[in-house]
């Protein structure tokens, strides 16, 4: 794995032959909101092939629990039933201790803790995906929802950028820190 500034890193890198490869100034106004925006191209593909590099294998099964409950909440939300994921914090009106993929998980109900409008996206994606029940995961489906969401933020940013009145540099750079920072891609 890449070190935590490794991204900002490569960023800065990005910007900078950007820059020298015929940035902004250099021909004109008009050159420089095509160069932006050939740049802002570059970094959005960038950013989706960064984000979908090994998405079905990190984080690790068991590094994070967090998204299971998103299935568990959005499955049983989509199906009409009370929501339910897991929890080690009390106290829940209903709890179960329920094996799951080797993993001793204490599954509670109704499970309130989350946003419902995400859970219930993540649960219609593993529905359309085939699943049946709400502890079927899969992650390789409904992984692929935060990377859209990701990657439509990261094409966002630049057109913001332009609409707030900034120069075409600070779009490119917003969107060349978005696109390549650790923290921002999720693994």
């Amino acid at each position: 794995p890449l070190p935590e500034s490794a991204g900002l890193v490569v960023a800065a890198v990005v910007a900078v032959l950007l820059i020298v490869a015929g940035g902004p100034g250099r021909y004109g106004a008009f050159a420089v909101r095509r160069w932006a925006w050939h740049a802002w191209v570059v970094l959005v593909a960038v950013g989706a092939l960064v984000r979908l590099h090994d998405y079905v294998y990190v984080p690790g099964y068991g590094e994070t629990f967090d998204e299971l409950t998103y299935h568990m909440v959005g499955t049983s939300l989509m199906a009409g039933a009370t929501p339910f994921g897991w929890a080690w914090m009390p106290p829940f009106p209903h709890e179960v201790l329920v094996p799951l993929r080797g993993i001793v998980m204490r599954l509670v109900a109704p499970m309130v803790a989350y946003p419902p409008l995400y859970s219930w996206l993540i649960g219609g994606v593993h529905v359309l995906a085939g699943a049946t029940a709400a502890l079927e995961l899969k992650l390789n489906v409904t992984r692929l929802v935060p990377i859209a969401c990701s990657v439509l933020t990261l094409a966002l940013v630049m057109p913001l950028a332009r609409r707030l009145g900034m120069r075409p540099l600070a779009g490119v750079l917003a969107a060349a820190f978005l696109a390549l920072y650790r923290q921002a891609i999720g693994h």
